[in-house]
């Protein structure tokens, strides 16, 4: 009994390998690609929002007349607008939006109604922006008021 078996030719198999060797190359790259793009969009969203926070600045104080921060003055010394402002007393934090937000270089009396607010109390006021249509709060922009 005889065996006639062929194998397949130098050519054909090198045809084959070749083949697969591109078809992973592809693969590998429209990999790299969709990473890529992804990674850079989460950095220039990161960037961003430093960016607008780095140019917030608010000035805040006690309305004159007023005792125990009931009123506060704020003041947009920036160049974007804060559509709210964050309090932070010893009982927590409390939001007060601004509808329009406040622009660059306009002030905004803010009724705090907040009669747990000691006499010589500090109360801090974080700004909010808003970048790409969502808020955000720039923590490292926080107004310190003492309250008398």
């Amino acid at each position: 009994m005889k065996l006639n078996k062929r194998a397949i030719t130098p050519a054909i198999s090198w045809i084959l390998l070749m083949g697969m060797a591109v078809v992973l190359a592809g693969v590998v790259t429209i990999w790299m690609k969709s990473t890529a793009e992804s990674s850079t969009s989460i950095v220039i969203g990161s960037v961003e929002v430093d960016m607008q926070c780095n140019d917030i600045s608010v000035n805040a104080y006690e309305t004159p007349g007023k005792t125990q921060c009931s009123s506060i003055e704020v003041i947009n010394n920036g160049l974007f607008s804060i559509t709210a402002i964050k309090v932070r007393d010893n009982d927590g934090v409390a939001d007060f939006p601004y509808d329009p937000p406040l622009k660059p270089g306009e002030s905004i009396t803010t009724n705090l109604n907040n009669p747990s607010i000691p006499t010589n109390n500090e109360i801090g006021l974080i700004p909010i922006t808003l970048v790409n249509d969502k808020a955000i709060a720039c923590m490292e922009k926080e107004t310190t008021i003492i309250c008398s």
